[in-house]
């Protein structure tokens, strides 16, 4: 049971950080489909990485863009206005999708979840 305000925020911290390392591992079996139609279409169709567990929202990157994403394993895809400012620090945006950067325990929670791709 959780009992002080500081212990249930580093339990969302947790949910969070888990949340997106698990949508970063559904990306990552998307890349491979996205490779192998990137000459038919060049923006491949990944979802949003943000710490809503119920979030579906694609969000459309190039492979490359995605690539360079994965070099930082702190950092996340969000669809726009998809930002926790208690967990993560906005590094990029653009009209098709926003990179956040964990800190704290959410970074924590992120980099030691069990489904977290190499």
């Amino acid at each position: 049971m959780i009992s002080s305000d500081a212990a249930r925020f580093d339990a969302s911290a947790t949910r969070v950080g888990q949340t997106q390392a698990l949508f970063r591992e559904v990306n990552e079996r998307l890349k491979v489909l996205n490779r192998r139609l990137e000459r038919l279409e060049p923006m491949g169709s990944f979802l949003c990485e943000c710490g809503d567990v119920t979030c579906t929202e694609p969000i459309e990157l190039s492979v490359a863009e995605y690539a360079e994403l994965r070099d930082y394993p702190l950092r996340f895809a969000v669809a726009p206005g998809h930002v926790f400012p208690a967990y993560e620090d906005v590094v990029f945006a653009n009209e098709r999708f926003t990179i956040v950067e964990k800190h704290g325990r959410a970074s924590e929670a992120a980099l030691h979840a069990p489904f977290r791709s190499a």
